[in-house]
């Protein structure tokens, strides 16, 4: 499960089910829902479950009495407030942490492993402080525990927390519609008698064992998140194991010369995927970068005998606050013909992975994978198999003109419309393209002209904009008005003239000192009427992407969009929280 920023729990439990009928609501800061009306359909939860997640239960939010008033009086207290300046100490910056989390899916909470964390800690002579406490979200802020040194010399000190605690402050909206700011706390929570729910244990103190290098939760409590009632958000973490982290991350070497690649792989045995990534020779070795999009990681492999060999290695941490690792690994797939999907059974290969070099060719490819994973443990990251990294050619080359696939006009109960379409990263020979060079404009126009004016998206309108631009890079998102998830771009229209009107889409390429554009793909925008998806076509494809824009064989702790093809055309998209 990834860490998620508060905002999210609003996303992933009001988002709605399809985007091409209706699309989700846009979180707004850091809301947090006081109450949970939002469920999964029965085939979300049942496939959720199929994927391996443990489901809990249903999250029901009560008022839990044994300690409302602890809270209360804490609550009242005006400095009983979260720890967000890092306090003075030795800091240990990253430590590698595991912890089995819950957390919510629309409406059910659910309870996985996660692994791979990067947190920090702080260390005085009295106290220990941890950032980021909770492994299935992101609090910003630090728990603070009191040393107590060890009776005999070698045994490692305890740890104690008094609970309950205050973590964060967040902005809750309750069911009427009204908001307030609120502190969230820290408490120990411990199973029903009927093992159906979290209440309040009687032992209001968390324990840890510390020995200078590992912090290990010593009691079988959950410390969950609740408000200032004693209510549950169905967050929470037991068995927290952090340690320092003493892997080194590859870098690239100074001075080495970077060029660019094509990367070609599988994601299953049905869909393939390309894309374009840096690298370097540096005398006997290759560095490859670029994998994971926005983070300067680098993976290295060494020719010998005539083979390119990446052994397993660690790339660093990601925006998610994760230790992201290289794992060469063997894959095997199965298809589910229920869920209209591929399962990858995935071992790791511990001599590395092994291309054969074609130096004529200047071409490297292997039959087996690698992924890029969340940790070192579990294998749960984006599947690459069967790849081919051959030399890039910036050359000119002309786009497919954009696939609309959904249209939703400008609301003003929303206040905003939405617009859905895909860009393809090859051209029609197949040759791939350069996502940094790739771009795109909108327009707006009732006639659907040929010379229609690009529609100018401005900095009053798209609050995440730096400046005022009629041209888009593919290449960009906002995590916002501008989403991209792999080849599928989502735009929302802050602008009631997204209404009665056609809207057009223009790929442009600008590649070999050349600049050249698609056709514009032009679709209707009609009033209170969305783009409709067929439900009687059969499923065709249901392929997966994170974050990242990659697409993923067997997604695994995060936030994805799921996208269905079907036999008429037609696509469906699903974003899931895993």
């Amino acid at each position: 499960m990834g860490k998620f920023y508060i905002s999210l729990l609003a996303a992933s439990l009001f988002a709605t089910t399809t985007f091409a009928q209706s699309f989700q609501p846009k979180a707004n800061g850091s809301e947090l829902q006081s109450r949970i009306s939002r469920t999964a359909t029965a085939e979300q939860l049942n496939s959720y479950k199929k994927q391996g997640h443990n489901y809990f239960g249903k999250l029901d939010i009560k008022n839990v009495s044994p300690v409302n008033a602890i809270l209360k009086a804490k609550a009242a207290a005006a400095d009983d407030q979260p720890i967000t300046d890092q306090p003075e100490g030795t800091l240990i910056k990253n430590a590698y942490s595991s912890a089995r989390g819950y957390y919510v899916f629309w409406g059910y909470v659910f309870q996985d492993v996660s692994e791979g964390g990067a947190v920090d800690l702080v260390e005085t002579d009295d106290n220990l402080y941890l950032y980021n406490p909770i492994s299935t979200l992101i609090t910003k802020s630090w728990l603070k525990g009191d040393k107590v040194k060890a009776a005999k010399a070698g045994d490692p000190d305890t740890v104690k927390v008094k609970l309950p605690t205050p973590i964060m402050k967040a902005k809750i909206t309750s069911s009427t519609g009204t908001d307030s700011v609120a502190v969230l706390y820290l408490q120990n929570l411990e199973l029903s008698e009927d093992g159906s729910s979290l209440l309040p244990a009687d032992d209001q103190v968390a324990t840890y064992s510390w020995d200078g290098d590992t912090l290990r939760s010593l009691k079988k409590y959950t410390l969950g998140l609740v408000d200032a009632d004693g209510r549950w958000y169905g967050y929470g973490d037991d068995s927290l194991v952090v340690f320092k982290q003493k892997d080194v991350a590859t870098t690239l070497p100074e001075g080495a010369t970077l060029g660019k690649y094509s990367l070609k792989y599988n994601t299953d045995p049905e869909t393939s995927a390309s894309m374009i990534v840096d690298g370097a020779k540096v005398g006997d070795d290759f560095y490859i970068g670029g994998l994971v999009s926005g983070q300067d990681f680098y993976a290295k492999g060494t020719f010998k005998d005539g083979k390119l060999v990446f052994p397993k290695q660690y790339l660093g941490v990601n925006s998610s606050l994760y230790h992201m690792y290289y794992i060469p690994v063997k894959a095997e797939f199965t298809y589910d013909e229920y869920y209209g999907m591929y399962d990858a059974t995935l071992e790791e290969l511990t001599d590395g992975l092994s291309y054969d070099v074609d130096e004529t060719a200047g071409e490297y490819a292997t039959a087996n994978a690698f992924v890029i994973n969340p940790g070192k443990g579990s294998l749960l990251g984006s599947v690459y198999d069967q790849s081919v990294i051959g030399e890039y050619q910036d050359l000119p080359r002309t786009p497919l003109a954009p696939e609309i696939t959904a249209v939703q006009a400008y609301s003003d109960e929303d206040e905003y419309g939405g617009l859905r379409f895909t860009l393809s990263f090859e051209d029609a020979e197949g040759n791939m393209l350069d996502q940094n060079n790739l771009y795109y404009q909108v327009f707006l126009d009732k006639d659907a002209s040929a010379d229609a004016t690009p529609y100018m998206f401005t900095t009053d309108k798209y609050v995440q904009l730096k400046e005022n631009t009629d041209i888009v890079s593919a290449a960009f998102s906002d995590g916002y008005d501008f989403q991209v998830s792999g080849n599928v771009y989502t735009i929302f229209f802050n602008d009631p003239a997204f209404s009665d009107t056609n809207v057009g889409v223009k790929a442009i390429y600008k590649g070999g000192n050349e600049t050249h554009e698609s056709e514009i793909s032009w679709d209707m925008v009609e009033a209170g009427i969305n783009g409709a998806i067929s439900d009687n076509a059969a499923a065709k494809s249901v392929t997966y992407y994170d974050l990242s824009g990659r697409r993923v064989s067997t997604p695994s702790s995060g936030l994805y969009i799921k996208t269905v093809k079907f036999s008429d055309g037609t696509v469906k998209s699903v974003k899931v929280v895993k």
